[in-house]
């Protein structure tokens, strides 16, 4: 490795170690994973489910929460975003409501089991939309009940794959709307994730029923698979484009390694590779968040690209997945044009590192 990059490892994710290469221009990044690992993050009982009779959504997107019928917030029903982040992060989250604004409002008389917000984007949807899918595929009783999902502003619709995931999870959902909805019967699991804070192996008991729905035949091939980004356009709003990737591509193709555009593949065949393939690199992103359909994650190993932040959501999943990680710190910022950052790639580090581990 050149001398501007130093290497290090870190005790284990689930049952397989997690090794960080750093650029020396980020002294930070070593003690920031350090003070991770140090962390409490997989609570040590397991999740339950919570019975509320005669409540009240209110809120959109990041901010719909339960309240009781005199206004109060209801403990724990925080979306998993900010659940249960410190104080400072619920800050913004009213602890009460006038109930007067509850008068009028849509009421749902049947029981259903309260969920999320349904996110758009691939990556939270897998996080924090499904982080309470567990309690109808554990919990006899709510088999088949309703979700209740909280819907973002301004999204009218959802395609593939993310209905097919909810279906092969056996979820029979309803969307909230807007405004305040009332539930006569609600049913509240506790989340198993929480961004930058917690999982709980629990969180993979949807991904794992859809992946054992969905997968006819697992066709085994030892070539190294690339995630790339270099087809995904930008859905709006910032984003980042990696300047030089399709040189990297090329690179990586000429020694054998298999390229893969998720956004071009239907949900089987991401779920197909995901359990035929053992090695996969790609930037930091949502595709790399398809572990979770691994059925036997102990065997897969995978190798992030990323910036200079700690990738704390990642590790999370790393945990529960139980896969060999590798953090490379090789994504160096090239500059910000409008709401698009330019990232450039040290190639030949990158590729020296992967001969290093056997990939090449």
């Amino acid at each position: 490795m050149p001398d501007s990059y130093v290497t290090q490892t870190y005790g284990a994710l689930g049952r397989r170690p997690c090794r960080l290469l750093s650029h020396a221009d980020y002294p930070d990044l070593p003690h920031s994973f350090d003070q991770f690992f140090r962390a409490t993050w997989q609570p040590d009982a397991a999740p339950s489910v919570t019975v509320h009779r005669d409540v009240f959504v209110v809120g959109e997107r990041r901010q719909a929460r339960l309240y009781d019928r005199d206004g109060y917030r209801i403990a724990g029903s925080d979306v998993p975003a900010m659940f249960p982040a410190s104080e400072p992060a619920l800050a913004s989250v009213a602890d009460r409501v006038d109930p007067a604004s509850f008068e009028g409002c849509r009421t749902v008389d049947e029981p259903v089991v309260f969920q999320s917000v349904f996110f758009w984007h691939w990556g939270h949807f897998l996080l924090e939309s499904c982080a309470r899918l567990w309690a109808g595929l554990v919990a006899p009783e709510l088999a088949g009940l309703p979700s209740l999902f909280a819907w973002p502003k301004k999204i009218d619709f959802a395609g593939e794959p993310f209905l097919s995931y909810l279906a092969a999870a056996d979820v029979k959902w309803l969307h909230r709307g807007h405004g305040v909805t009332r539930l006569t019967e609600c049913f509240a699991p506790d989340p198993t994730y929480a961004s930058r804070t917690f999982t709980h192996a629990f969180q993979l008991k949807a991904p794992h029923r859809v992946a054992d729905r969905l997968l006819k035949t697992i066709r085994r091939d030892d070539a190294p698979v690339y995630l790339s980004r270099s087809r995904v356009s930008a859905l709006g709003g910032a984003h980042r484009v990696i300047d030089n990737e399709i040189e990297f591509e090329q690179r990586l193709a000429a020694c054998g390694v298999h390229i893969a555009h998720m956004q071009e593949m239907t949900f089987v065949e991401q779920i197909e590779m995901m359990n035929g393939r053992r090695v996969f690199i790609g930037p930091w992103g949502s595709a790399l968040h398809n572990t979770l359909f691994s059925l036997v994650g102990a065997e897969i190993t995978t190798f992030v690209l990323m910036e200079t932040e700690r990738p704390t959501n990642f590790l999370l999943i790393d945990n529960i997945v139980g896969n060999a990680a590798h953090y490379l710190c090789v994504l160096l910022n090239a500059g910000v044009e409008g709401e698009v950052t330019h990232l450039n790639l040290d190639i030949e580090t990158t590729l020296e590192y992967l001969r290093g581990c056997g990939v090449l």
